[in-house]
């Protein structure tokens, strides 16, 4: 979120998530948050 440029709140964050699971698919957040754990 705010590597876009904004706010890290509930909404906006909502919207990312949305977004990068249209373009990636569904796995995208569990793939993006196993990748900053490894």
């Amino acid at each position: 979120t705010r590597n876009r440029g904004l706010e890290a709140n509930p909404e906006n964050t909502k919207k990312v998530m949305l977004e990068l699971r249209e373009l990636h698919g569904p796995g995208a957040i569990a793939t993006r948050c196993l990748d900053g754990l490894c």
